[in-house]
């Protein structure tokens, strides 16, 4: 990671093209891997589907595409990184790290419109289930939630002290106390305006049918 000594030791700044040195499927290790040296990773997601909660098939569109605006090489191993964000799906469950992820409507609503019909339908359904999963929390944003600021940018927080945030070009690391402090301040607003469980659910399942028809 290149250090921006200007700034102090709490930032940190990977471009794209760093990131993906080791191609997709390498960059989707290292997430597991700061997720597994976590006892908490708390992350919000608005813009995408939670990557440990993407279906195979929803994934696997994703990592198509070119991976970033900052790297403009397609990548080769779509299939060995769609394997990856699968294995940190059993993240969620195995137990050593507690998970507490928010998404928002967004990106169904924004697939919906151009991706198959099974591929969101069945994104749906894996997101109903883990909203039931009592094993780590997920927590759905409601489009009417009145929310004092906007829901983004997508971030990841670990055991409260270190920040990922994801930009065009890169990902940008936080470590410093008072950075991390504001991130979970956020998070907890917006947690706290999220629906959980059978709330959650109840949500997902009236989405599904006013985007799809069933």
């Amino acid at each position: 990671m290149n250090e921006y000594p200007e700034m102090g030791p709490s930032l940190t700044y990977q471009r794209s093209r760093e990131c993906l040195a080791d191609g997709l499927a390498g960059q989707h290790r290292k997430y597991a891997q700061l997720s597994a040296s976590a006892a908490m990773v708390q992350a919000l997601s608005p813009m995408q589907v939670c990557g440990p909660l993407q279906t195979e098939q929803w994934a696997r569109r994703v990592m198509s595409y070119a991976p970033a605006f900052g790297d403009d090489e397609q990548r080769v191993d779509v299939e060995a990184a769609v394997a990856e964000r699968m294995a940190r799906g059993e993240q969620l469950t195995a137990g050593a790290t507690d998970f507490h992820l928010i998404s928002t409507s967004f990106p169904l609503r924004f697939r919906a419109r151009h991706w198959p019909w099974e591929v969101v339908a069945d994104q749906f359904e894996r997101l109903i289930h883990a909203a039931l999963d009592t094993r780590f929390r997920f927590g759905l944003l409601p489009d009417a939630a009145p929310a004092r600021m906007m829901p983004s940018p997508p971030v990841w927080i670990y055991d409260g002290r270190l920040v990922e945030y994801e930009t065009y070009s890169g990902v940008l690391y936080l470590s410093g106390a008072e950075e991390a402090a504001c991130a979970l301040r956020a998070f907890r607003e917006l947690a706290d305006l999220a629906l959980y469980g059978q709330d959650a659910a109840a949500e997902l399942r009236r989405m599904r049918v006013e985007l799809l028809g069933r």
